[in-house]
């Protein structure tokens, strides 16, 4: 029998962190639907904080903090602008150039914001919780505080420092996995609002540098046809999901000229015109994300090696619903068949 002074063991470790990274992100997903309601789309939100935490700045230097192409840069101050939250003004010693800057009504926008996330959870709080659950919650916010400090990233496995990425070849394509939003709502290992963001900036470097992007997304015919056959040990689902489960995540933005490419099985290439639509573009990398890192992404992966590319997982932009399943993959399987990289090392690696 154990006390609350001896150590959890790494199972129970494993399955503590599983749980609290489900509900966290579940929680998040909550908030942010509720702060929908103030009108601000994410990419919006993310330029009016970095306007109030860093100050204005041109159009091309904001372009490049947030990893978008300038006309999509753009397109967000137009927007924003026409909105009174931002606003124009001259550059105080470059006569040729202006600086983006945020408006008294666009600071208001922001605090609106903040304060209704906060009222929505502390509404959940003295709803959902007895007054001494609320006192145990309050106790814990120091720990999660502590949690957050380091922000040396950690992704439930060593560092896969055997194969670090060295190099992405000059016709490289992202691949992202499976990022459909309800797939995004199981409780993953990894919070997965942070997997679909990295995947984003990832999709926007790609689209900038006119490297192609491709969603690969998993359904099926509704009458269930098509669905994998055969016995298993594990049971697995005899009906089809409804319609929309095939819709990607929102974050990914507009579709554009990215590739999608459905799927049937596990993997990307299994039945697909995966290796068709990139060896046609002339690709030779693969850089990839996507959930599940067991499932989906390390079939992917073994097949893209079969295939003779050259591959780089993003560790950041990848994750479970199994802890043991993800970091297996990460730390047995992916140095077979590839580098990996975090999403920060791979855009340092495309921008030289």
């Amino acid at each position: 029998m154990t006390s609350d002074h001896d150590p959890l063991t790494g199972d129970e470790l494993s399955r503590a962190a599983q749980e609290l990274s489900g509900a966290l992100g579940r929680l998040v997903r909550r908030l942010r639907a509720d702060a929908a309601g103030q009108g601000l789309s994410l990419p919006h939100a993310s330029l009016l904080k970095r306007l109030e935490r860093e100050g204005p700045a041109t159009p091309a230097a904001l372009a490049r903090a947030e990893l978008i192409r300038p006309q999509s840069l753009l397109t967000t101050v137009n927007a924003l602008q026409e909105q009174g939250l931002v606003e124009r003004t001259p550059h105080p010693t470059d006569g040729r150039q202006v600086l983006v800057e945020l408006t008294d009504r666009g600071r208001e926008q922001l605090r609106q914001r903040r304060e209704l996330g906060e009222n929505a959870l502390a509404l959940l709080m003295s709803r959902r919780l007895t007054p001494s659950e609320q006192h145990a919650l309050s106790r814990t916010v120091g720990l999660l505080q502590r949690l957050g400090e380091d922000s040396t990233p950690y992704y439930g496995h060593p560092r896969s420092s055997e194969m670090p990425a060295t190099a992405l070849d000059e016709r490289s394509a992202l691949v992202l996995i499976d990022l459909q939003k309800r797939i995004l709502a199981l409780p993953t290992v990894h919070p997965a609002d942070g997997v679909v963001q990295n995947a984003a900036r990832l999709a926007e470097a790609f689209r900038a540098q006119g490297l192609p992007v491709v969603r690969v997304r998993v359904a099926w015919s509704q009458d269930g046809g098509d669905m994998p056959v055969g016995r298993t040990a594990v049971a697995r689902p005899t009906t089809a999901p409804p319609a929309d489960f095939e819709e990607f995540a929102a974050e990914l933005g507009p579709l554009g000229d990215d590739i999608v490419i459905t799927k049937r099985h596990w993997g990307a290439f299994t039945g697909t015109e995966l290796d068709l639509q990139l060896r046609r573009r002339g690709v030779t990398q693969i850089v990839l994300g996507g959930i599940a890192t067991s499932i989906g992404v390390e079939s992917t992966a073994r097949s893209a090696h079969e295939h003779s590319y050259h591959l780089t997982v993003v560790e950041d932009a990848t994750t479970d619903v199994d802890l043991e399943a993800h970091a297996h993959s990460f730390n047995k399987i992916f140095p077979r068949l590839a580098e990996t990289a975090t999403t920060d090392e791979v855009l340092a690696l495309l921008g030289r």
